[in-house]
């Protein structure tokens, strides 16, 4: 599903990551663990094909087989959009339009039908039980809430692989504790594989592979 060797990121001639080989099975969940500034959400922001890693000897980053460091930026751009879904810890929703408008965004790159994106994301909807709030406007409904279109809107070209930048940061217990259950459910239902950084330690305890960084590598023990 992931693999990846010889993975390196630096910034002024500073490495800030160094992943000798890095394997995630599909169907994972997998928590991305560590201290702050060890590289968590860079070593994500690579995974997730939105930042290069330096282009070392041997390089690779094989995403579902394919080797997306040998793919041009408009296949990439593509290929992310087809089969990457992606929560961040600010949802970053656009108020401009409502709840289902913004769900459907991704799939209306994507050239797909705007009739079938609304009955899809109106299924998700149900399935993450906010279904009556799909003509609200973002800005009018509670951080969970907000949260959970989030998750909507990273399913609706029903990706393959969905990575998630601390998704419960903002979110109090309760509302943080349902959200890992529903990475769960969906996993379960969907077979999707996730990929999360998060300092939730209740979270990492329950998933089924973690990646603990420290100082820009994989700590083994």
């Amino acid at each position: 599903m992931i693999e990846a060797k010889k993975l390196r990121k630096s910034y002024n001639e500073k490495v800030i990551l160094d992943i000798s080989s890095l394997k995630i099975e599909q169907s994972q969940i997998v928590s991305i663990c560590g201290p702050s500034g060890a590289g968590k959400t860079t070593l994500l922001s690579i995974l997730g094909t939105l930042m290069a890693a330096d282009n070392l000897e041997h390089r690779s980053l094989k995403l579902l087989n394919q080797d997306v460091t040998k793919m041009s930026l408009n296949y990439l751009a593509e290929f992310r959009n087809n089969h990457l879904g992606f929560i961040f810890q600010f949802h970053e929703l656009l108020y401009e339009f409502n709840v289902i408008e913004n769900i459907i965004i991704p799939g209306l790159i994507a050239n797909k039908e705007k009739k079938l994106l609304l009955k899809k994301a109106t299924e998700i909807l149900d399935i993450l039980n906010i279904g009556n709030l799909k003509f609200n406007n973002p800005k009018n409904i509670s951080g969970g809430e907000k949260q959970r279109v989030a998750v909507a809107r990273s399913l609706i070209n029903s990706p393959s692989i969905i990575f998630a930048d601390e998704p419960s940061g903002n979110l109090d217990a309760k509302n943080a504790d349902e959200l890992h259950k529903l990475f769960f459910r969906l996993r379960d239902e969907f077979g999707q594989t996730f990929v999360i950084v998060t300092h939730n330690e209740k979270l990492s305890k329950i998933s089924d592979k973690i990646l603990k960084l420290v100082d820009g590598k994989i700590q083994t023990n």
